[in-house]
């Protein structure tokens, strides 16, 4: 459960919807097609633009799986009801790699099918502690009216440019903390002060 919602955390750091940024035309062309292919759950085509090193932590497989089950299921809906990108960095570059930390804010929710699971107070317990460990420094609140948890915050991920390639994103937040060596090298965590 708690390698799933790490995941889960992950995957939703990088699968968002951005508004387009101004910069580099391939990587605001790039996070565009990004935003069609999340808003349309089209998880096979969006595996082309996570970066591979998120792999190391569950085989490609095990991640579309993850992203599949989130979405699309019997027991509840999510969306992602609004992103925006706030800032772009400058390029950093190491090892001939290209590295760029973009900052951006999203609001999504999160809907179960069957309503009277929130007459229980321990399901909505459970729910709250989830959310706040699944998505760090978010604020997560539940709308009666909708019956939907809302979660609403500032995320970061990397935008990463290996040599010739194009441009590929990674989430980063505070779940993934202890794995950022695995994901990225140490030069680039310092750099954009990721820990």
């Amino acid at each position: 459960m708690k390698k799933s919602l790490l995941l889960l955390s992950l995957l939703f750091a990088t699968a968002v919807c951005f508004a387009q940024p101004k910069g580099d035309g391939q990587l605001n062309q790039r996070l565009e097609t990004y935003m069609q292919l999340s808003r349309e759950l089209k998880f096979d085509a969006l595996m082309d633009y996570i970066h591979p090193a998120l792999f190391k932590l569950a085989s490609k497989a095990e991640i579309l799986e993850i992203f599949k089950s989130a979405f699309d299921n019997v027991q509840m809906q999510m969306r992602f009801d609004s992103t925006s990108v706030t800032t772009i960095s400058e390029t950093f570059t190491h090892a001939g790699g290209q590295y760029k930390k973009v900052d951006y804010y999203m609001e999504m929710s999160m809907k179960f099918k069957d309503t009277t699971l929130y007459k229980s107070e321990e399901f909505m317990n459970a729910m709250n502690t989830g959310l706040t460990g699944g998505f760090p420094g978010a604020t997560i609140t539940f709308n009666k009216t909708t019956k939907a948890f809302n979660i609403k915050g500032a995320n970061k991920l990397i935008a990463i440019k290996e040599v010739d390639g194009a441009w590929l994103f990674l989430g980063i937040d505070q779940s993934n903390a202890g794995y950022l060596d695995k994901l990225l090298p140490k030069e680039v965590i310092t750099h954009f002060k990721l820990l």
